[in-house]
């Protein structure tokens, strides 16, 4: 992404996997530019907010996570970037606190499952941020709907083991993008 980031214990450390959601994000909303309200559901650090509202100068970013602590970090880096008339930080469950219809819905979950086989500098990144398989993903899918705008979409980080699993009723369609690696990564929706 060419952007920096402070990351603390309090949240996951950005990683390539995450640059394909971002890439497609700001593609899409470059070619669609009258598209300017993006919702980052679960932003952690921040990254996936404060990159769009980078690279996207009309797009404004709300944001949520659970964790108050990881909103202190996304809090410092959206201030790092100076973005803070443009990204919106809110405490709350996925996109419970949110009221607005939004454009594009951004979201990368904890959708690894406990049994998954992680290295040793996975889990040790926070486990709320980590794990919930398919049920969190399918709940923000189920969210979704009613906040987005008519041809809006959802991007929403997977893997491949929870790609199968999504409930997609509602959408108009779907497709899978693959990461640098070649695997299933991110989920877009559309309406």
């Amino acid at each position: 992404m060419g952007l920096e980031f402070e990351v603390t214990p309090d949240v996951l450390v950005p990683n390539p996997d995450t640059e394909t959601l971002v890439q497609r994000a700001v593609e899409w909303g470059r070619a669609n530019p009258d598209r300017r309200r993006f919702a980052d559901i679960g932003t952690g650090s921040g990254c996936i907010a404060v990159a769009v509202a980078h690279y996207l100068p009309a797009a404004t970013v709300d944001a949520t996570d659970i964790s108050p602590a990881a909103l202190a970090v996304a809090a410092r880096n959206v201030a790092k970037h100076d973005l803070e008339q443009r990204v919106r930080l809110i405490e709350g469950d996925l996109m419970e606190p949110l009221e607005r219809v939004y454009d594009a819905i951004l979201a990368n979950l904890p959708y690894v499952e406990k049994a998954a086989a992680l290295p040793a500098e996975v889990t040790a990144q926070p486990a709320v941020a980590l794990y919930g398989g398919p049920a969190v993903v399918n709940r923000l899918l189920d969210q979704a709907p009613p906040r987005l705008a008519a041809g809006g979409i959802v991007l929403a980080e997977i893997d491949s083991a929870v790609a199968g699993r999504l409930r997609l009723e509602g959408f108009k369609g779907s497709r899978l993008l693959k990461d640098l690696g070649g695997r299933d990564r991110v989920l877009e929706a559309w309406m």
